[in-house]
């Protein structure tokens, strides 16, 4: 055969492969690609809801009882996570994208209960 190469077993390389075909670049190795970004993906998105709940349990562990400001300066810090969990809600409720809305987030509830079990305001 001109021009043709013969390997180690006396077939001729290449022979029967077709592009396209699952090789080092076809959909089975795409799908293995697309597997493995997805699940790195979550790890990174548990990584953040992590690290989100461990901010927010600190900054609802600064209330001071004695001191009613605290309260109201925790609960301003925690604003934009009750608005974007809010947002959630509306999306899970099949809320349209740019729909508008006029209400604002939700007022906390006039009394909260303390990690000892006692109110907070």
């Amino acid at each position: 055969m001109a021009g043709s190469r013969r390997g180690r077993g006396g077939a001729v390389e290449g022979a029967g492969r077709r592009e396209g075909s699952a090789g080092a670049g076809g959909p089975t190795h795409q799908l293995q690609k697309e597997a493995a970004a997805t699940s790195n993906l979550a790890t990174y998105v548990r990584a953040i809801q992590s690290a989100v709940v461990n901010h927010a349990t600190k900054v609802a562990g600064m209330v001071d009882e004695d001191e009613p400001e605290t309260v109201e300066s925790v609960r301003k810090a925690l604003r934009p996570l009750d608005a974007h969990r809010e947002a959630g809600a509306r999306r899970g409720q099949g809320g349209a994208k740019g729909e508008a809305t006029n209400s604002a987030p939700a007022a906390p509830p006039a009394t909260e209960t303390g990690a000892d079990g006692g109110a907070l305001g």
